[in-house]
């Protein structure tokens, strides 16, 4: 689940989102999104989780609501900001990448529990978060190769 919860968030205001984009830059740029979301995730989850007693977990319905409610979209919305991005690049690679990454969180959107067994253990949804993870890091990028 937390490697799927890694992706998502956003890429500071102030940049120029029309001047092309180099592959460094793209990295550079795509990077800072996914450690983003990640941070995001992660605060998502220990709010949630700062209730729980110790040695108490989520029901599987809790988990599914916070996956559905907090980390599925924020990943999304990381992956469509890295689609777009990927655009200014004018690379075919780049826009694969970003867009094989935007099919996995939407697989996941599709079934939000399977996030929530280890993604090995599925077969559509592991081969697409499989196949981004792999692009990505084949591709350059160090912190979306955890979506």
């Amino acid at each position: 689940m937390l490697s799927l919860v890694l992706l998502l968030a956003g890429c500071g205001g102030g940049e120029d989102t029309t001047a092309q984009l180099s592959k460094t830059q793209f990295i550079k740029q795509g990077d800072k999104i996914c450690a983003a979301a990640s941070e995001q995730a992660t605060e998502a989850l220990k709010a949630a989780a700062k209730d729980l007693k110790p040695g108490e977990t989520f029901t599987p319905q809790e988990a599914e609501k916070i996956v559905r409610t907090q980390t599925l979209p924020a990943m999304e919305s990381a992956a469509q900001q890295l689609t777009q991005l990927a655009t200014r690049t004018g690379e075919k690679k780049a826009e694969e990448v970003a867009v094989t990454l935007e099919d996995g969180v939407k697989a996941a959107m599709k079934n939000p529990r399977q996030v929530l067994v280890p993604v090995e253990s599925h077969g559509a949804l592991a081969d697409a978060v499989r196949r981004g993870r792999e692009m990505a890091d084949a591709y350059g990028f160090e912190h979306c190769t955890e979506i």
